[in-house]
């Protein structure tokens, strides 16, 4: 009996507790609700809110997720490169990736300015509009300021790649897993790597096309008519048969960083010019 009686006399205190709280929750808020209508600094505090609104970009993922898990067998799998990988996802989708990159400075900057101008601009509401609020002067101070300086705008400032590799042996007795993190920091300088091989790239193509524009119809006459008709490297020409196919090719290949100046060319006949692939002739010769 004594039991029941301590359990029933304890849910009636916690009844109470409860809806004494409850009261005093729904008073603070009433409070709150009050200052924050009538309050100065909390309206200037909602327009900077509404102005860096417009500012601040949003991202729709802030990280991006890489996994690989096909591998053919344990050495494909420690030969994997997972720095490799992320570097190859940043070439390939180099513009996505800048995008993303250019939201965060951006982002950055304005949160930067965006904290200094709400701590630069508070300042307390005229004392005559608190007093008609009934509300005493110190407990309206007191809320505006934790109300003013509450709820900041959280804008994405941060990006990171999660890369992880995975392999598990055909009978299923081991496994093993590698995982990497790129920061936006690591991020940025990779793609400054990728812009520097892009545009050596780049540059690398355009002087190829540019050397191969140089052998015109008229350099490959001038070429035979120096070389006598004949293959440089066999001998072959083509006084002594007439069906004989000539070709004016670069001792030194463009790729291999020749050139197209007189001295690199020279005609071969369509056997030889096949034969050499990628070697230097000149060399072999020599």
């Amino acid at each position: 009996m004594d039991s029941l009686f301590i359990i029933g006399f304890l849910l009636i205190c916690l009844i109470l507790i409860v809806v004494i709280s409850s009261c005093f929750s729904h008073k603070a808020k009433k409070i709150r609700d009050k200052i924050i209508g009538l309050s100065e600094a909390i309206k200037k505090r909602n327009e900077i809110d509404s102005v860096y609104k417009e500012r601040f970009k949003e991202l729709n993922a802030r990280h991006i997720v890489l996994q690989f898990n096909h591998f053919n067998g344990k050495k494909t799998y420690d030969n994997f490169c997972l720095y490799s990988a992320c570097y190859n996802y940043l070439y390939e989708n180099e513009i996505q990736i800048r995008n993303i990159v250019g939201t965060i400075i951006a982002n950055r900057q304005f949160k930067k300015e965006y904290e200094k101008e709400i701590n630069e601009s508070f300042a307390q509401t005229n004392l005559e509009i608190i007093l008609t609020s009934k509300i005493k002067p110190k407990k309206f101070y007191k809320y505006e300021k934790e109300i003013y300086f509450s709820n900041y705008m959280k804008p994405a400032v941060d990006f990171n790649i999660n890369l992880s590799k995975g392999y598990v042996t055909p009978a299923g007795r081991n496994s093993y897993r590698e995982n990497m993190i790129k920061t936006f920091e690591q991020i940025f300088d990779m793609l400054e790597s990728v812009e520097k091989e892009k545009a050596k790239r780049s540059s690398e193509e355009f002087r190829r096309r540019y050397e191969r524009s140089l052998v015109s119809d008229r350099v490959r006459i001038q070429i035979l008519n120096r070389d006598n008709l004949t293959c440089q490297v066999c001998g072959e020409s083509k006084k002594n048969d007439s069906s004989l196919v000539l070709h004016i090719d670069h001792k030194v290949p463009i790729a291999k960083g020749g050139n197209s100046d007189l001295s690199n060319l020279w005609t071969l006949c369509k056997r030889c010019n096949l034969g050499k692939s990628d070697l230097i002739l000149e060399n072999i010769i020599n």
